[in-house]
């Protein structure tokens, strides 16, 4: 590029003019001034067509910049699977040892019955009862294991993904009721706006763990009559209820006791989370809430297969799909 009026004066001096006027205007300083206008126009203002290969470079560069971000989130969301699933099969590991503990005392059992030298037809049938125990109990155990592999999946594939399927949500419904068979289940899954999403990100720094914000899956049957307003305009304060623990919104994560036709399941960052027991008598005394923590786990003593959790702030609850249980 020319940067100083000495070269552009060199230039216009090596070009060959095709007419020239016949005023003093055609003296060599003129001719020279003449062209320095004309070659700083031709530099500093392109034509068109040089400005729109600009902006298709600019679009091309931008579209590649997203392809290569969106192949960066897909590639962090399969190795987070991964992690979850490494971590099912350290407790599948250790599902399998404790099996394998219980079977040598099994063999141990039976040794000692035969250094006994016991050979009643009573003793027979004792041994074949422990047999058939056994082989009970490591098919149970079996089925467990391949339960939680699917049900972590389905959970991770939910939290993570937008465009997780019905069938997904369907699915992980049907391994958190009882009873799942005698019901037909259907998931509608809901449309949330910019604005919803955009509370519960805002929410997320404001937690006591920080980055840990323990997020998961649980089912949301309060205010039935409102099931249909929640997913449209997302929970509110107007949605809190007074429970166990005072006022708040009360998640569950199991269905039992199937009464209502309509449930959300929702996506709700916990945070820092305060376990306390279920008491084992009904009261309307309200347990004192630790302001230190961001949400309470009740923890059910003695059914333990659902517990109940309650977070305080509407802005950490984003419902997913309506579920309709028939």
């Amino acid at each position: 590029m020319f940067s100083t009026k000495k070269d552009f004066a060199l230039l216009a001096r090596q070009i060959s003019l095709p007419t020239r006027e016949t005023t003093k205007e055609n003296s060599i300083p003129f001719l020279v001034d003449i062209y320095q206008v004309r070659l700083w126009k031709l530099i500093h203002s392109p034509e068109q067509t040089d400005l729109d290969d600009i902006a298709q470079e600019f679009q091309k560069s931008m579209f590649h910049s997203y392809q290569n971000q969106a192949a960066l989130f897909q590639r962090l969301k399969h190795e987070m699977i991964g992690l979850y699933a490494k971590i099912n099969a350290q407790d599948q590991t250790i599902v399998s040892l404790n099996r394998e503990r219980f079977l040598l005392a099994k063999e141990n059992a039976a040794l000692k019955v035969k250094l006994s030298q016991s050979t009643s037809y009573q003793d027979d049938e004792i041994r074949e009862n422990e047999q058939l125990e056994t082989l009970q109990m490591i098919r149970e155990m079996d089925k467990i294991s391949i339960l939680n592999e699917k049900l972590l999946v389905a959970q991770m594939s939910l939290l993570m993904d937008d465009d997780c399927t019905t069938q997904m949500a369907v699915e992980y419904c049907r391994n958190r009721l009882r009873d799942a068979k005698n019901y037909e289940i259907t998931a509608d899954k809901i449309t949330r706006d910019g604005a919803t999403i955009a509370l519960y990100q805002s929410s997320l720094p404001l937690l006591h763990n920080g980055n840990q914000k323990n997020e998961t899956l649980l089912f949301y049957s309060g205010h039935s009559d409102h099931i249909d307003i929640i997913a449209n305009a997302g929970f509110t304060n107007e949605d809190f209820l007074y429970g166990s623990v005072g006022k708040g919104l009360y998640f569950h994560t199991n269905i039992k006791n199937l009464q209502k036709e309509k449930y959300l399941l929702c996506k709700v960052a916990l945070g820092r989370i305060e376990l306390i027991s279920k008491p084992k008598t009904k009261s309307t005394i309200t347990l004192k809430r630790n302001t230190e923590y961001d949400s309470v786990k009740i923890l059910d003593m003695d059914i333990n297969v659902d517990d109940e959790i309650v977070v305080f702030d509407s802005h950490l609850a984003l419902p997913l799909f309506i579920i309709t249980f028939e």
